[in-house]
C-alpha cells in the first residue's frame, strides 16, 4: 500500500524525516521506529520519551532534548546545568528542571504516532469480530439496542427482560 504525499508539503525521504507531520511522514517515522531507529529515545538513558511522567522530553538552551529524569540526575553548577552533549550551560530558575520547557514538537509527534499505531495494534482485519454480543447473555448476538437502558440485546432477551420498556 502506497500512501499519498501531501501536495503542499515536501518531506525528505529519510527514516528520520520529521520536517512536517503529514500522514506520509508519520508513516515513514513509524516504520523507522518499528525498524529499531531510536528517534524518540532520550540519548542519555536510551529510554523512549513519554507524553507525561519522568520521561517527558525537555529542551535545553542549546536545543538538545533530554528526558526529565536524566536532567534531574545531571550535576548542577550553581544554578546552571550543562548539556551532556555539547557542555553548553542552561540557567535554571527557581523551579529547577521543572522550569525547563517541554519539547512540544516532540510531544505532538509522540501523540500522533501513538494514534497512528493504535489501529494497527488493535484492529486486525483478519481476526476482527464485528458481532455485537447481547449484554444480558454474551452467548447471544445482539440485534436490538435499548435506548432507555443503553444496552445491546438479542430478540429473546429483549422480549423476556424488556417487555415493558420502550426499545
Amino acid at each position: 500500500m502506497t500512501l499519498p504525499r501531501t501536495p503542499t508539503r515536501r518531506c525528505i525521504d529519510s527514516p528520520l524525516a520529521v520536517s512536517c507531520l503529514s500522514d506520509y511522514c508519520l508513516c515513514k517515522l513509524s516504520s523507522a521506529v518499528e525498524g529499531g531507529v531510536k528517534v524518540l529515545d532520550c540519548r542519555v538513558c536510551e529510554d523512549v520519551f513519554t507524553l507525561q511522567g519522568d520521561k517527558v522530553p525537555r529542551l535545553l538552551l542549546c536545543g538538545h532534548t533530554v528526558c526529565h529524569d536524566c536532567l534531574t540526575r545531571l550535576p548542577v553548577h550553581g544554578r546552571k546545568l550543562h548539556c551532556p552533549f555539547d557542555r553548553q550551560s542552561t540557567e535554571l530558575g527557581d523551579s529547577g528542571v521543572w522550569g525547563l520547557k517541554k519539547n512540544f514538537a516532540l510531544l505532538e509527534l509522540l501523540e500522533r504516532l501513538q494514534v497512528l499505531q493504535e489501529p494497527l495494534t488493535t484492529c486486525d482485519n483478519e481476526s476482527r469480530d464485528d458481532t455485537v454480543r447481547c449484554d444480558e447473555n454474551d452467548e447471544h448476538i445482539a440485534n436490538i439496542y435499548c435506548t432507555v437502558c443503553e444496552t445491546n440485546l438479542c430478540s429473546d432477551c429483549a422480549e423476556s427482560t424488556h417487555s415493558t420498556k420502550t426499545l
